[in-house]
């Protein structure tokens, strides 16, 4: 089994130090109330395909990262962490869905008490503010948590509890959502929308399933604006509708689990998506595990712990492996089950929406690019409060006229195209028009 690894006392340190200080003097913001709505698995171009006129008004009226990425792992508990903290992974500790307990000898997945790191909800509490999350994953010190397995009488009453049919579930959280809104008066309300992902998946990204499911939650998000319309906190709201990740189409599978045995190694292997993470056994030699993983059909990348922090992976931790692969495009790890899987660092794995409206944004606007980790940072400064400790994303400043932004996108996803079907045909004439 290989050897612990402590988390360093310094960086322990520094984040306690970070949150002492910069809890000292928040500014003051001009709002009430804040919304950030969580589409799980929400490709950057899924809003470009479906019809969601509610969302789309929102963006007219506010402003948009028109090349936003999340982190790596390109997965929900780590995306969701990162929006939570402002941090990667290589700070709050999150690397991935799921991790392989040396103690318990089995899989277990990340739960929010793990998380190294501070997040907005806990320091909204010390500012007394009240949060309400519904079924949002990583919600680490919410002041009133609805999910399945935690429901408020004064809602179980009104609608029941959260129904299996993920399109009804989505429907019974935005119902939840008001009636919090309306019994509780929070300052900061999370809602996460599940379908889109759990569509994504079963019928592949951009599948008329996938579609209907984005434009469920539009619809979802339209009742919201009306109620809070009706309450007379229109103009003091900020929403913020983002992802965790993005989709990619799978139909390749990567079986390094029984590769790995029937060359004689011995590592443990955790199948996480078009990610995959090995725990190194004293009894495999690195090198020679490392040189056979690299020649492994369909792994992208294979990224060891000397690489961890170009990718912002947390090196210090005792729970992620000693080795992290990425799946090239189409691949997944372990058997194909799905159409739809994302975890690597392709574009359709990291590229998400994110679009934010309200009193102190600017109508009409675009952003370059941003990473989740900005979003964390950037409501805090709403709030009025400071942003968590360890928090390294910064505040969204850059508001541009989207249309050369919306040009440049294009470009460059034309490039991508030619670059992919250069390795099989002459793309001499495409590049040069390009």
């Amino acid at each position: 089994m290989r050897a612990r690894r402590l988390i360093p006392t310094l960086l322990v340190a520094i984040c306690l130090f970070q949150a002492t200080a910069l809890h000292a003097s928040p500014a003051q913001g001009p709002h009430e109330l804040l919304i950030v709505v969580s589409i799980d698995g929400c490709r950057w171009d899924y809003l470009a395909h479906a019809n969601t006129p509610n969302v789309d008004a929102i963006r007219a009226n506010g402003s948009y990262v028109v090349r936003c990425t999340t982190v790596f792992p390109s997965l929900t508990r780590a995306g969701h962490a990162s929006i939570m903290t402002g941090a990667y992974p290589l700070q709050h500790g999150v690397a991935g869905n799921v991790y392989y307990d040396e103690e318990a000898a089995r899989e277990s997945r990340y739960l929010p008490e793990v998380m190294s790191a501070e997040t907005i909800l806990e320091v909204a509490i010390d500012y007394s503010m009240k949060s309400v999350s519904v079924a949002f994953p990583m919600s680490k010190g919410s002041s009133v948590r609805i999910d399945r397995e935690s429901v408020p009488k004064y809602i179980s009453n009104a609608i029941g509890t959260m129904p299996i049919d993920p399109l009804e579930a989505d429907e019974w959280r935005m119902e939840a959502a008001i009636l919090a809104l309306e019994e509780e008066l929070p300052a900061i309300l999370l809602i996460h929308f599940g379908a889109v992902d759990k569509y994504g998946h079963e019928y592949g990204p951009l599948s008329s399933e996938a579609m209907a499911a984005v434009e469920n939650v539009d619809s979802q998000i339209g009742g919201l604006i009306e109620r809070i319309s009706r309450l007379g906190l229109l103009n003091v709201t900020t929403l913020v509708i983002t992802a965790d990740h993005g989709m990619q189409a799978v139909d390749k599978g990567i079986p390094v689990r029984p590769l790995l045995y029937e060359r004689g190694f011995s590592s443990y292997v955790v199948y996480d998506g078009r990610a995959s993470y090995i725990y190194i056994s004293d009894g495999d030699d690195p090198s020679e595990l490392i040189e056979f993983l690299s020649e492994v059909e369909g792994v992208d990348e294979v990224i060891t712990r000397d690489e961890f922090l170009d990718h912002n992976l947390p090196d210090w931790s005792t729970l992620v492996g000693d080795i992290f692969l990425s799946a090239e495009s189409g691949y997944m790890f372990g058997e194909v089950t799905v159409r739809g899987m994302h975890g690597g660092l392709m574009q359709e794995d990291l590229r998400m929406v994110l679009i934010l409206s309200g009193p102190t944004i600017p109508a009409g606007k675009a952003i370059w690019q941003a990473s989740v980790v900005d979003i964390a940072p950037t409501v805090c400064q709403v709030l009025g409060i400071p942003s968590p400790a360890c928090s390294v994303g910064s505040v969204l400043r850059d508001f541009r006229d989207p249309a050369p932004l919306e040009a440049e996108d294009r470009i460059l996803l034309a490039e991508g195209v030619v670059e992919e079907i250069s390795a099989s045909y002459n793309t001499t004439m495409a590049e040069e028009l390009l």
